[in-house]
């Protein structure tokens, strides 16, 4: 049977997980568990190279593989994410989620302490198979993790956090200050990464984390923009076809959201907020923004128009509203639906998108961005919640500016620049602390000094 099994079935046979859970069955559990294991990068020769077991989710991966992926020093498996969950199932009170770990009545605090147990009777098999150093997730705060950093800390294994949510514009850092304290709680684990101070401030000022526990290494997938500048990969574009590059986005993009699982009553997947703040959104900015690349398109039959979209059935669906279907398109005009966007933005003359930290990758590797602020980007209410990029992006006031300025650049052998300056630096900086290159090298540097420090054993909570 390949790594993770077939996808086909690999889902179905998590729920062999969840009856053992549910059954306090550990060796059953134990015998399925490799199968969902596959190493995902580490040489064949290095014995003793440093074991780390990767809980995969979007963002991290490339975070881990920029940070690991070429160092003989670390090799790197991958648990198919939902065996945690499936695992979780079968004990954690049913409304327990991501935005409600905090909650402390009597019947959701015992199955906490009884997945826990569960948990570390069940990793203490594990590493009878493969000895596994540290663990690494991508945010502190994932439900069916949280019992797992807990139960490794009190075996002395690890549990880290590269947390991979760190844009929080003002008005998200108001918010998270309350669903950081009063809904999440504190990280059980033993360190936390974060890309920017930021992050590290709001977390250690709610108690999500002791302040030597949190370090800044700053976005490791980022390094890779800074080498395709610094290389040149990043000026291969095409002059007789111009490319340029559209992120789309959603019609809540960086607004507050509480996601909630519909076990706990919430039907749309979302937790009303209340205070104005669920009626926020940028419909008509979404409207217009892809109004205009359509339109962008149609003009410029000389100009190759790319919009990426990520993988998201809502999101595909609005844009197909838009758009229209995909025969019907302009020859000159591709969508693009998940994947990694690098080589998009390299082979690009210009980056055009909304609150996303790929117009932050576009700026680390040399290239103009065009930012569209109108309809609701320019209503106050919605001000607190724009990632503002100051003086090191073009701001577009309009559809018809957005298209201008994209032609211009599009058409522009000054499109590139390899050096950069003190506003991009700043911004880099600010949002995604890797003004270098060298984010990868610093979260090895601290696993490194994490796993030859003596152990701290927690104190038991049972």
């Amino acid at each position: 049977m390949k790594p993770f099994l077939k996808y086909l079935y690999a889902d179905v046979l998590t729920r062999a997980f969840t009856f053992c859970s549910r059954h306090r069955l550990v060796r059953p559990a134990v015998l399925l568990f490799p199968l969902y294991v596959r190493k995902i990068q580490g040489s064949k020769t290095n014995r003793r190279a440093i074991r780390i077991l990767l809980i995969p989710k979007e963002g991290l991966n490339e975070d881990v593989l920029s940070s690991l992926g070429s160092d003989p020093r670390f090799h790197v498996y991958a648990v198919y994410r939902k065996v945690l969950k499936a695992l979780a199932a079968g004990i954690l009170h049913y409304s327990i989620d991501d935005n409600n770990y905090g909650r402390n009545e009597d019947e959701a605090e015992r199955s906490k302490l009884a997945y826990r147990t569960y948990l570390g009777s069940l990793w203490d098999r594990v590493l009878r198979i493969i000895r596994f150093d540290a663990v690494l997730t991508g945010n502190f705060a994932y439900y069916a993790e949280r019992e797992l950093a807990a139960a490794l800390e009190e075996r002395g294994t690890p549990f880290i956090a590269l947390h991979k949510e760190n844009v929080k514009t003002p008005g998200r850092v108001a918010f998270f200050s309350h669903v950081y304290r009063e809904r999440r709680g504190p990280f059980l684990g033993r360190k936390i990464f974060v890309y920017n101070d930021i992050e590290r401030q709001l977390q250690v000022s709610t108690g999500v984390v002791d302040e030597d526990r949190v370090v800044i290494t700053g976005m490791p997938r980022m390094d890779r923009a800074h080498r395709f500048r610094l290389s040149g990969q990043a000026n291969a574009c095409d002059s007789r076809m111009p490319q340029v590059l559209f992120f789309s986005f959603r019609h809540r993009t960086g607004l507050p959201q509480l996601a909630r699982k519909e076990r706990t009553g919430s039907r749309s997947g979302q937790e009303t907020i209340g205070g104005g703040i669920d009626e926020l959104n940028w419909n008509g900015l979404f409207q217009r923004y892809h109004e205009a690349i359509l339109r962008l398109a149609r003009e410029n039959p000389r100009i190759r128009v790319v919009v990426k979209a990520k993988g998201a059935a809502r999101e595909s669906k609005a844009l197909a509203d838009i758009l229209g279907a995909r025969s019907l398109l302009p020859s000159n005009l591709e969508v693009r639906v998940g994947g990694d966007p690098l080589q998009l933005i390299a082979q690009s003359r210009v980056v055009c998108g909304f609150n996303t930290t790929a117009l932050l990758e576009s700026m680390a590797m040399g290239k103009r961005v065009v930012v569209p602020l109108f309809d609701e980007a320019r209503d106050e209410r919605n001000r607190p919640y724009l990632i503002d990029l100051e003086d090191a992006v073009d701001v577009a006031r309009s559809p018809d500016e957005m298209i201008r300025l994209v032609r211009e650049y599009a058409v522009s052998a000054k499109s590139f620049e390899p050096e950069l300056d003190s506003c991009r630096i700043r911004m880099l900086d600010k949002w995604v602390g890797n003004v270098d290159g060298r984010s990868g090298e610093r979260v090895r540097e601290e696993l490194l000094s994490t796993l030859s420090r003596p152990v701290r054993r927690s104190s038991p909570h049972l």
